[in-house]
């Protein structure tokens, strides 16, 4: 078998396979060198570029295809020059057995080149002088293209994985899938956000570097490109391409600007299953976590700019520690049935006060605009002035967390109804939850108020229709008798 005639062929394959697929890769990574520049800029790019690439024949079949392809010969180049260099040492060894003159040794070529058909770095750069000193540069930035590819193969299943085919099976409308999936994991509430940066940073990192190092090696192998960029040039396109993806990984997190996450629970929805099939591999269960907090447990905690006072705050759940919370959420701001109920809310807040209580707003819109609200009169449909808090939840993360937010359909990013009751040790007491059509009656949150500080003081329990001042009952079998005998 002539090893060095197989290496060209694959070596042309690999080149060719390569500069398809690497072009592909550039066109997606430069969408998201857009982000610092502004989010919605980055995110309409990626969206126009996968209208060309991302369909049935193009992404499977071109792309898909290539990388396979690509991936294949390059480890099996990694096998063909091994055995090569074997052969040349088992030749040495013969040679030297027999006192024969040694013939040039290219073991050491083979570090200079990405298989026979390419020249070393000073013969492309028309500099035979330069070659010796410039031979440490082009060694270290080829095997810099080299140690990216092995880091990426891994890496790239992983992203196919998470952004195509996992979407095609667990969403309904994978099409959804956009670059606020990235936001979303570097926000994420398991506090992994840091994991995630790192990994989309040296990720987008190395696929930067390799793609464009690629490129430029498969034009030349393919005689599409005479010139090469001189030996060294690309150390600095390395470090060039590090900066701007983790400055690009950071605006797409909300680094630069607030970035607003309408499908958020899709995206939680989506990691959770993920996760659960990595963990069934191993032969680990994952039971699908419910998106609504648990009646009893730490209420979700929350922080978020709000407006109070006609001013902007930072209003979170600690805040609050020691008193009990009314957290209602509401679908959005200028619309019809909100108003009323924010309004009855607020001229309530003595009544809330008085049982050591405060009443926190949220919905999924910006603090601008509940600012620009609060100052439309009462009479036009505004608010007024609000004795109030009213969160910005503009992430939609807390809505989220609470298991409100709505995910399909025409109203998909706003939020339900929710009233959530939170005890001054921070448990969630109470949770309702309105269709959007429906307004809350606001005595009924205080009669309930009411009936948690009685319990809490006197240990009785509130029957059906107890208001203040009513026949409670003991919680135990004999003195329980005295209510039910006046029943």
């Amino acid at each position: 078998m002539n090893i060095a005639k197989l290496d060209r062929t694959l070596g042309l394959v690999q080149q060719t396979s390569g500069l398809v697929f690497s072009s592909f890769t550039l066109l997606h990574l430069s969408g998201h060198l857009l982000a610092p520049l502004g989010f919605s800029l980055a995110d309409s790019a990626l969206y126009f570029s996968r209208v060309y690439y991302q369909n049935p024949l193009i992404e499977p079949l071109v792309i898909g295809g290539s990388l396979v392809v690509h991936i294949g010969s390059s480890v099996a180049r990694i096998f063909l020059r091994q055995k090569r260099q074997q052969q040349q040492q088992e030749k040495k060894a013969v040679r030297n057995s027999q006192s024969l003159p040694s013939e040039p040794d290219d073991v050491t070529a083979e570090a200079v080149k990405d298989g026979e058909e390419e020249k070393s770095a000073a013969a492309a750069t028309k500099a035979p002088s330069a070659a010796w000193p410039s031979r440490g540069a082009a060694v270290r930035e080829l095997r810099l293209h080299r140690y990216a590819g092995w880091l990426l193969t891994p890496l790239v299943v992983g992203h196919v994985f998470a952004t195509r085919i996992a979407p095609l099976l667990i969403l309904p409308d994978p099409s959804i899938v956009d670059l606020t999936q990235i936001t979303y994991a570097l926000n994420s509430p398991n506090g992994l956000g840091w994991v995630y940066f790192a990994y989309f940073g040296v990720f987008g990192a190395a696929g930067l570097y390799h793609s464009a190092y690629g490129i430029q090696q498969a034009l030349s192998a393919l005689g599409l490109r005479g010139r090469r960029l001189k030996p060294g040039m690309w150390t600095r396109v390395a470090y060039a391409c590090a900066a701007g993806m983790f400055m690009a990984v950071w605006a797409i997190g909300g680094g630069f600007e607030e970035v607003s996450v309408p499908l958020a629970a899709k995206w939680r929805e989506l990691d959770e299953e993920m996760v659960g099939a990595a963990l069934a591999l191993f032969g680990v269960s994952w039971g699908s976590r419910s998106s609504a907090p648990t009646i009893g447990t730490k209420a979700p905690n929350f922080s978020a700019v709000a407006v109070s006072n006609g001013e902007f705050k930072t209003v979170s759940l600690n805040d609050f520690k020691g008193k009990y919370v009314v957290l209602f959420f509401y679908p959005m701001d200028f619309t019809f049935v909100c108003p009323t109920e924010i309004i009855a809310f607020s001229d309530a807040i003595d009544q809330f006060r008085k049982l050591n209580a405060e009443v926190v707003a949220c919905s999924t819109d910006t603090q601008f605009s509940h600012l620009a609200w609060t100052q439309q009169p009462r009479k036009q449909g505004g608010l007024g002035e609000m004795k109030i808090p009213i969160l910005a939840d503009v992430t939609k993360k807390i809505a989220s967390d609470y298991g409100v937010l709505i995910a399909d359909g025409a109203d998909a990013g706003v939020a339900l109804r929710g009233t959530f009751i939170i005890d001054p040790e921070q448990n969630l007491r109470i949770a309702h939850v309105h269709d959007l059509p429906i307004g809350r009656n606001v005595a009924e949150y205080v009669r309930l108020l009411e009936a948690l500080t009685f319990h809490a003081e006197h240990g009785e329990v509130c029957p059906a229709n107890w208001s203040k001042g009513g026949k409670t009952i003991k919680a135990d079998p004999t003195g329980s008798k005295e209510y039910f005998s006046q029943a």
